[in-house]
């Protein structure tokens, strides 16, 4: 199978990597189910060794995506809400996979020869596939844990292209937060943690909205909700670190799987330096510089209103680290041209919270109605 397929290309498969992908799937399901319909769908396939396999990117709806004249075998659903439909044709068998954690849809087709399996695919025009995607919309995994195992939901959240938003963050040193917007994939030898903090206001949360839309090709993010169970809770940090990435469009699992960028925001009482280190900091700094830490591909973002120098010193340590970016705010002639010459009170600074509030007739130049100074944005 290649190797490279971006969102709407198919590679072919042989008769066992269909097994891949259909366990993967049931990676919260009962083992019992699980057996059944692989045992079903193995009897069907048995005489078909050659399969091919596309991903569809648009699709939401997993009963769009079977192939004209199918009989539906059988189907799945998991505990994460996604499903598997089997489904076959006089000549050929089918799974329909549909995670529950992001949108679209694998169609894998076994048949006596690669052209019939191709064919049959390839036949499969679901109305979704070619409608208009809003590439505003970039999926996220909400994780929070509560008496037992952690849930995780996944949802589209809507992300700023970071041109739209960049004057709204002062002049920073060069290879700060303009440079990480376009960057890639990490090194081997990079850091695997990235850590964000000015004060309030400052427009930390809509910078990771951006973010992750520049990253969308090469990562997928992940939002700890409760953060401060989080970092008391090292089984918590190792089961999202360690947590199987989701597949790049048209791939297996294990196959070029795309990053997970794992954001923690508001972390001020949890990675200062005075007091004791907890358990889940220091399985953090594990897995982002230790043994844990080899070969993953997860990076941490970290938000805090806190100072660098007020943070506890191994977070910040060489070889950990891969970018720290200062949210400041805006200096008073900064704030002038950004209300393109509006009145301000005195030469102070003001935060992008203050500013937009102006903006928008909520605040006066003295102080917000409405909305306390450094709210967040």
């Amino acid at each position: 199978m290649d190797s490279d397929l971006p969102p709407g290309k198919a590679g072919p498969t042989s008769s066992e990597q269909p097994r891949t992908g259909l366990l993967q799937s049931f990676e919260d399901a009962g083992q019992a189910a699980k057996a059944r319909l692989w045992t079903h769908f193995g009897v069907i396939a048995a005489d078909w060794p050659h399969g091919y396999r596309r991903w569809f990117g648009r699709a939401t709806d997993p009963s769009t995506v079977i192939p004209s004249g199918s009989r539906l075998q059988a189907s799945f659903t998991t505990e994460r809400g996604g499903t598997v439909l089997l489904v076959s044709g006089d000549d050929w068998a089918g799974l329909v996979e549909q995670s529950g954690l992001e949108r679209g849809c694998h169609l894998t087709v076994v048949a006596a020869d690669e052209r019939r399996a191709r064919q049959v695919v390839d036949g499969c025009r679901p109305v979704e596939d070619v409608a208009t995607v809003d590439d505003s919309q970039v999926w996220m995994t909400f994780w929070c844990k509560g008496q037992g195992s952690s849930s995780k939901v996944a949802r589209p959240v809507s992300c700023p292209q970071w041109a739209e938003i960049a004057e709204n963050y002062p002049a920073a040193p060069p290879g700060s937060l303009n440079d990480l917007m376009e960057s890639g994939r990490p090194g081997e030898f990079d850091g695997r943690l990235v850590i964000w903090h000015g004060p309030p206001g400052t427009g930390k949360t809509t910078a990771i909205r951006a973010l992750a839309r520049s990253w969308t090709s090469w990562a997928a993010f992940d939002y700890i909700v409760d953060g401060e169970r989080f970092f008391q809770d090292p089984g918590y940090v190792m089961e999202a670190a360690l947590a199987p990435n989701r597949r790049r469009p048209g791939e297996l699992y294990g196959e070029g799987s795309i990053w997970r960028v794992l954001v923690l925001e508001e972390a001020d009482q949890l990675i200062g330096r005075e007091g004791p280190r907890s358990a889940g900091l220091s399985m953090l700094l594990n897995v982002t510089d230790g043994i844990l830490s080899q070969g993953s591909q997860v990076l941490f973002l970290l938000t805090t209103n806190r100072r660098l120098s007020d943070l506890d010193p191994a977070l910040v340590r060489p070889g950990r680290l891969r970018s720290q970016v200062d949210f400041r705010a805006f200096q008073h002639s900064e704030a002038l041209r950004w209300l393109g010459g509006r009145r301000l009170g005195g030469p102070r600074e003001y935060s992008l919270a203050e500013l937009y509030a102006m903006k928008t007739g909520l605040g006066t130049p003295d102080g917000l109605a409405g909305v306390a100074p450094g709210q967040y944005v």
